[in-house]
This record gives structure tokens, C-alpha cells and sequence, in this order.
């Protein structure tokens, strides 16, 4: 082809092109691109499972009414942390992240501000919980929105109680009298002292917290962990530990507790309603012996627990921040945030005060005694702010390593100042 020829189709191409570019600007509508917009999401493997399923349908939903594709992809609790400290290396992978209670403090400079869409849920649905905003609210920008939460029930073999005739547990007192009849039945307690399980920092804050001791002050920077209450709360421990639980308890992981109790053998756990959950929609026969009670009072009268949110928070590196922040703002759409906390079979709770009569609460009369647990629900290291230090403290497991200690011949006094001695060291830093 000759030079003459191709500067013909050059300038006839170029003509063309320059029609289509006006007809296509003067209609608006770039539809070729809004197709090909894509966000993605990184969650935990929910130990509700049908929750996955449900999240995973509402995204393809949402792509149907506005053609933004979303890939979710879902991933172990253990691992996501390793996978969230690379992306962050990075600054990049993910769009969304949903995030475990402490994380929006840890990558607060990574996140977007997300303000407008918490306060116009806190607007629509009325004030946060304290720990919901403990966990999102950082430096006073919320960096993720409060999801749902987990609670931490007292899960027990209700028909075992009755025979060994102890009522509902009221006081600590009351667990460790039942727990040494329930295991001279065969039938002992159990929870996590080891360091493959976050439930044992769960369950020994709860304890630690009832009893008065509080490991590092509200000022994120006293830390107060050697105190009497300490030591009165970890001599219960060690009682209960020998006269009531399994020794297998050293070595438990997450899921450990869940089958013990599942099993038949276990007669009480302090865990999230999973271990009840599960084996409900495997229409196991133990599900019709267990219930639930909320956690005892200490010695003074106080009554915690601990609550696992999770939050929903957009990464900076997003090439799409309008979209990602249209997908939250989908989540929380009231039949959107409905149908998903309906799929969990309430172990995804409701995060809003005014979902404390939400339907899910009526899936199952067993329920209704956990809606009180959000009034007395803490996030790990309070009252402290959950700062990284409270976060290192967390993945150190120092609470489980100290109980162990405790219970397997280390004096009490030289186990809490070891593990004061660790705190100072991450709270001196």
C-alpha cells in the first residue's frame, strides 16, 4: 500500500473516530467501562458457613443491579493476618477488607475515612455500642463500619445440670461447685489455655475482667495486671482447671472446644453460639441437651464478657473507592443486612440497638438470653484503647500462657509477673 493510500485511511479513520467519540461523549454513558468495573473483598471463613454462602449471593445481587463485579473471596482467621500485614506491604490486593475486632486500629492509616456511611447508620438505627465503637472509631474517624458481632455466651449440657442438680450458674462459685460434680459424672468443663486458640484469651479476659483485674488501664498506658484481683482470679482458675476441666485444654485449639462439647462428653464452654450452630444444622441429638447462660458475676458482683465485631473497612490502594464504598453502603441496606444476618442462624449478630428485637433473636427460644450480652460485651485489652500494642498483647497470647503457668505448678505470683513483665515490654515500646 502506497503513502498516498494510507494517509487516505488515515484521514477517513481518523474522521470516523472523531464522529464516534462525539456521539459516544454526547450520550454519556460510558457502558463498556462500568461493565468492566471490579472491587474485591477479603472475609474470614465464617464458622456459621452458610453465612459465606448467603455473602457470596448478595454480591452477585448487587452486580445484577448496578454491573460492578464483585469476587469475595474467603479465607481462615488465622491466616488472614498474615495475608492483611503482605497487602499492606504492598499496598495492594484487596478493595474491602472485613476486618476482626482490633484490626481498623492496626491499619488505621491504611484505610479509608468512612465516617459518613457510620453516621448515617448511627443516625438511621440509633447509637453504636461501646465496643462497637471502640473497635472502629479511631482518633475519632471511623476507619471501617461495625459489621456484626460475635457474642460470647456460657454454653452447657443442660440435662447434666439437672442431674447433678445445680441450677444456671449465677457466680463463679457456682460454676466451680458444679464443675466438680459434672466431672466426677465423666462429664468435665473446658476452655483454651494454649496458644493455637483465641477463645482462651476470650474466655480468660472475661474471668480476669469479672474479677475485677484489668490487665492495662483505660489509659492505654498503665499497665495494671499485678494486682490482688489477678491473683484471686487466676487461684479460681487453677481450681476450676484441676477440680472441674481436661487437661487436654493446654493443647486446644479454636475448635476444640466445639467438638468437646459437641461430642457429648463436654458439660460446659464459654464460646460464640458456633459450637451450638453447627451441629443444629447437622441435626445432631446433643443440640436438644445444650443451652446457654450468660457469663457469671465475679466475687464483686461485675459481670463481662468478650465480644468478637467485625467491621467492614475499604483499603486506600482501591482503584475504585466510589464502587467499593457503593458495596458498603449495599451491605447495610436494611433487606441486604437482613437476609445476611438471618444466614448465620444468629451467630452473626446484629450490630444496631435497634435490631435488639430483630427476628434473628426468634430462630431459636435459646436465643433470646444472648441479646443481654452486648450491654456487657468488651473487645481484648479493655478498658485499654485497642491500640497495636493491646493488638501485640493479643497475638502474644500472654493471657493463655500465663493461666497455663498457673495451673501446671508455676506460683501464681511468679506467673502474673511474667506476664506483666511481657506487657510492660510491648507497652514500653
Amino acid at each position: 500500500m502506497d503513502a498516498q493510500c494510507t494517509s487516505k485511511l488515515t484521514r477517513r479513520h481518523f474522521l470516523a473516530a472523531t464522529a464516534a467519540g462525539a456521539a459516544w461523549a454526547a450520550l454519556g454513558a460510558p457502558a463498556v467501562h462500568a461493565q468492566e468495573r471490579l472491587i474485591t473483598m477479603l472475609a474470614w471463613s465464617n464458622f456459621a458457613p452458610h453465612s459465606d454462602v448467603v455473602l457470596d449471593q448478595l454480591a452477585q445481587r448487587f452486580t445484577k443491579e448496578t454491573k460492578i463485579a464483585v469476587r469475595i473471596d474467603h479465607m481462615h482467621h488465622r491466616q488472614l493476618i498474615a495475608k492483611w500485614a503482605a497487602e499492606v506491604e504492598s499496598q495492594a490486593g484487596h478493595d474491602i477488607g472485613v476486618l476482626r475486632m482490633h484490626f481498623p486500629w492496626l491499619y488505621a492509616n491504611h484505610l479509608l475515612d468512612v465516617s459518613d456511611i457510620a453516621e448515617e447508620l448511627e443516625k438511621k438505627h440509633g447509637p453504636w455500642y461501646d465496643f462497637a465503637k471502640e473497635v472502629a472509631l479511631v482518633d475519632g474517624v471511623w476507619r471501617a463500619v461495625p459489621y456484626y458481632y460475635a457474642s460470647f455466651p456460657c454454653i452447657y449440657r443442660e440435662d447434666l445440670f439437672q442431674q447433678v442438680e445445680e441450677p444456671v450458674p449465677q457466680t463463679y462459685d457456682d460454676l466451680l461447685r458444679a464443675g466438680r460434680k459434672l466431672k466426677k459424672l465423666g462429664h468435665p468443663a473446658g476452655f483454651a489455655m494454649s496458644q493455637a486458640a483465641y477463645d482462651g484469651i476470650s474466655t480468660l479476659s472475661t474471668i480476669l475482667w469479672s474479677f475485677g483485674s484489668r490487665p492495662v488501664a483505660a489509659d492505654g498506658k498503665t499497665v495494671t495486671l499485678n494486682s490482688p484481683e489477678t491473683v484471686e482470679a487466676l487461684e479460681w482458675v487453677k481450681a476450676f482447671y484441676n477440680e472441674a476441666m481436661t487437661e487436654e485444654v493446654l493443647s486446644w485449639d479454636d475448635g476444640s472446644n466445639n467438638r468437646f462439647i459437641a461430642s457429648g462428653r463436654g458439660s460446659w464452654i464459654h464460646n460464640p453460639i458456633s459450637a451450638y450452630v453447627v451441629p443444629k444444622r447437622k441435626n445432631m441429638p446433643i443440640v436438644e441437651k445444650l443451652n446457654f447462660h450468660v457469663p457469671p458475676a465475679g466475687p464483686r458482683g461485675e459481670r463481662h464478657t468478650v465480644t468478637i465485631p467485625r467491621s467492614v473497612g475499604i483499603w486506600k490502594w482501591t482503584k475504585d473507592p466510589e464502587a467499593a464504598r457503593e458495596f458498603v453502603r449495599y451491605l447495610f441496606r436494611d433487606d441486604v443486612y437482613s437476609e445476611y444476618i438471618m444466614a448465620g442462624d444468629n451467630f452473626n449478630h446484629p450490630i444496631f440497638r435497634d435490631m435488639e428485637n430483630h427476628e434473628v433473636w426468634n430462630i431459636d427460644p435459646k436465643y433470646k438470653v444472648l441479646k443481654e450480652l452486648g450491654k456487657i460485651s468488651h473487645i481484648y485489652g479493655w478498658p485499654a484503647p485497642p491500640t497495636e500494642k493491646s493488638q501485640l498483647v493479643t497475638n502474644k497470647f500472654i493471657l493463655p500462657i500465663m493461666a497455663a503457668k498457673a495451673v501446671t505448678g508455676t506460683p501464681i505470683k511468679e506467673a502474673i509477673a511474667w506476664a506483666e513483665a511481657e506487657i510492660k515490654k510491648i507497652y514500653a515500646a
